[in-house]
């Protein structure tokens, strides 16, 4: 176990690996602060000379490659970067570690359109950030709360039987819902709609009644599906009109929730 304390990011991340709840966050910290990059070694940096990154420079950082493609290894702190260097078993004197406001990394290689690995060859956990995280992160965007007014769903559903139940997401969809009122009872069906778009051929659908509805924590769900996903899956999500109790009782006798709260009184037909 490695001896470094553990900053906010580095905090985040082993938080993230534990749960896809604390995602929302590892986002937030991945915007604050510092990031740490490589460089390869450069003589006049030992005499003191600042780095700069200058608009329409080559990507000057240390690139790796992976099955995927190009990959720019960040890291949380300098230590972290230390360390990840001495497990790497890079030969002393040929790479630089600088550090980035963290806002700046993120925008310039999202923008650039290379994922990113923080913290590689660390004690801590690590974790791949595709270019459109990043751009999200840069830009806010990845926070603001989704308009939620004219979410109600109306598209085709089947069915799902529980045993075929995607328990990635499901697992991450309880950490949210238990934390919060305002969800009343959620239900997931298989969209043919989606699996027709899905590299994977599978699509879902979650329908959320919430009560009252808050964009914020609504979107903090998203974020959490999102980050629990196959990305190779066509997820989506919907509201269930609060509002008519005759259409929320006919879907209590169509399927079951998966999650209904404790104090929830479902509704009966007239």
């Amino acid at each position: 176990m490695s001896s470094i304390p553990l900053n906010d990011l580095d905090q985040a991340l082993v938080a993230g690996q534990r749960g896809s709840s604390a995602m929302p966050q590892l986002y937030r910290e991945l915007g604050e602060g510092e990031i740490f990059l490589l460089i390869p070694y450069r003589p006049e940096l030992e005499l003191g000379d600042a780095f700069q990154l200058e608009n329409g420079m080559e990507s000057p950082f240390v690139c790796l490659h992976d099955e995927k493609g190009e990959l720019i290894p960040i890291f949380s702190s300098e230590a972290r970067a230390q360390e990840g260097l001495a497990k790497g078993k890079v030969p002393p004197n040929s790479m630089h570690i600088v550090s980035m406001p963290a806002i700046q990394v993120m925008e310039v290689l999202g923008k650039a359109g290379v994922r990113a690995v923080l913290n590689k060859s660390c004690s801590t956990p690590q974790f791949i950030l595709p270019p459109d995280l990043m751009r999200d992160i840069a830009s806010g965007k990845v926070f603001e709360p989704l308009g939620i007014e004219d979410d109600d769903v109306e598209v085709a559903l089947e069915l799902l039987d529980p045993a075929d139940y995607p328990t990635e997401l499901v697992q991450a969809a309880f950490e949210v819902l238990r934390k919060h009122r305002n969800f009343r009872a959620v239900w997931i069906f298989r969209s043919p709609s989606g699996a027709a778009v899905a590299p994977s051929g599978r699509g879902y659908q979650f329908l959320l009644l919430m009560e009252p509805r808050d964009p914020a924590i609504y979107h903090e769900f998203n974020m959490v599906i999102a980050a629990a996903g196959d990305r190779e899956d066509d997820i989506g999500h919907g509201l269930v009109d609060e509002t008519d109790p005759v259409y929320i009782a006919h879907l209590f006798r169509q399927a079951t929730p998966f999650y209904v709260a404790a104090d929830f009184a479902q509704p009966r037909s007239q």
